[in-house]
């Protein structure tokens, strides 16, 4: 029965001491990626892992195609993170200092004094990220980690496909896809070929797999889950279907972790000492982007149905009064009537100009906003159904715990909008990606 259902069955502790000993490592774009993200000292310390297997390691040519597409853009998105962390403490030193200033005159707190020294507070914040920015390395123009990346992978990367080839798989995705087959079922709405980078990637690996007839561990930061088998918040391992695939194709173990579980157990299978803090600290960025990764299945699965056009990569929040923030996106085009907004379940927050601590919007595209009055969220989208139990699990968990250090604060106006009419919109007015072929590196 273990034959005939291997993705079900944990493997054995020495299944897998059998299986560090004698596997390739092969490792996803993100974890490359991540690199951009660890300080000094975890980024080193994985790449010392790195050249420590290098007779085992192993990229897919998809994670190598992937890496460089997207690096420019990750080591943009860190500087950038300079400019909007600025301008979050700007906004929220303005809104402290105007909701102060109603107390101006009162007879024994001084307001003038807090507002003076929260302000003080703000700049040196501000100067220090000046400082932190000019000292941030430029990776565009030279960049050390693409150096020891290039050395380590040098003769270690697998063969593109022709043409043909990727014309079967996209066939074959198509299907795979309609029945919700991992990997890459929840990319369906990637544009063209970008939707089946995954499934790409993962034949890949099954093709490595059968050439070198050993056991597989694929490292990878990807937390979506067409790939893990989660249950409610807990991550079991590898979805099952992927360890029986694999088993079936090359008749080989399979096995998947994130980086630091990759540290980890390297630390205990190949008795290799590594630096617990970088483990930490690689661990801690992993569990944030595991929360955010939650609702952007969720959101996936609805944009799937209410938006089979849009494209799920990213998330967005923006703060204010909702009514602005509404009109702002309407203007936009990205709302399909305002107007029939102000009649919904959200009108009394309308009216009120109730304000909220988050909209989450989906490129662009507004889902939902938090009431901080009400402690509820609530759907900007009316079909969208108020009680569902799982969104509303989902929403609350991200408030709690989702790293919105990455998003983009929508430039919305507090005036109404002039014309009277709105514009509707249709899901071809949603921002599509350029990407193609090409998976999420979360």
């Amino acid at each position: 029965m273990k034959k005939t259902f291997s993705g079900y069955y944990h493997p054995t502790e020495t299944e897998f001491s059998d299986i560090w000993k004698n596997c390739l490592f092969v490792f996803d774009a993100n974890v490359l990626l991540n690199l951009y993200r660890y300080s000094n000292q975890a980024r080193e310390s994985l790449l010392s892992l790195f050249s420590q297997l290098y007779k085992r390691i192993w990229i897919p040519h998809q994670a190598g195609l992937e890496y460089h597409r997207n690096r420019p853009t990750v080591i943009k998105q860190q500087i950038d993170a300079y400019a909007q962390v600025k301008k979050i403490l700007q906004h929220s030193c303005e809104k402290l200092s105007n909701e102060l200033r109603v107390y101006l005159k009162h007879q024994y707190i001084d307001i003038s004094s807090i507002i003076g020294s929260f302000k003080d507070m703000c700049d040196k914040f501000d100067q220090n990220l000046t400082k932190l920015h000019k000292n941030h390395p430029d990776f565009l123009s030279r960049d050390p980690i693409l150096e020891k990346i290039t050395s380590l992978f040098s003769g270690k990367i697998g063969s593109p496909y022709s043409n043909s080839k990727l014309n079967e798989i996209y066939k074959e995705g198509k299907s795979r896809y309609e029945n919700k087959v991992p990997p890459g079922f929840l990319d369906v709405n990637k544009d063209g070929p970008a939707k089946y980078g995954d499934l790409i990637f993962w034949f890949q690996i099954i093709d490595q797999a059968k050439q070198i007839k050993k056991p597989i561990i694929l490292v990878t930061d990807d937390r979506k889950g067409d790939w893990w088998l989660r249950l409610e918040e807990k991550t079991i391992g590898p979805q099952p279907v992927l360890v029986q695939e694999i088993f079936d194709e090359a008749k080989n173990p399979f096995y998947m972790y994130s980086s630091d579980q990759f540290m980890h157990f390297a630390t205990k299978y190949l008795k290799k000492r590594i630096e617990p803090n970088a483990i930490k600290e690689i661990s801690a960025i992993r569990k944030r982007d595991e929360k955010t990764s939650s609702l952007l299945d969720y959101l996936a699965e609805y944009r799937r149905i209410a938006h089979p056009s849009a494209e799920i990569s990213s998330l967005d929040t923006y703060s204010g009064p909702v009514g602005p923030a509404l009109e702002a996106y309407s203007r936009k085009g990205v709302l399909k009537n305002y107007e029939k907004y102000r009649a919904s379940a959200i009108g009394n927050a309308l009216s009120s100009r109730a304000t909220f601590d988050y909209v989450i919007s989906q490129q662009g595209i507004p889902v939902m906003y938090y009431n901080p009055e009400l402690n509820s969220y609530h759907s900007i989208e009316g079909h969208i159904p108020f009680d569902d139990p799982l969104r509303t699990a989902m929403l609350q968990e991200l408030a709690k715990h989702a790293d919105f250090s990455q998003v983009h604060h929508a430039d919305v106006s507090t005036e109404p909008p002039k014309d009277d009419k709105i514009k509707e919109s249709s899901p071809t007015d949603i921002p599509k990606s350029d990407s193609k072929g090409q998976k999420d590196s979360e």
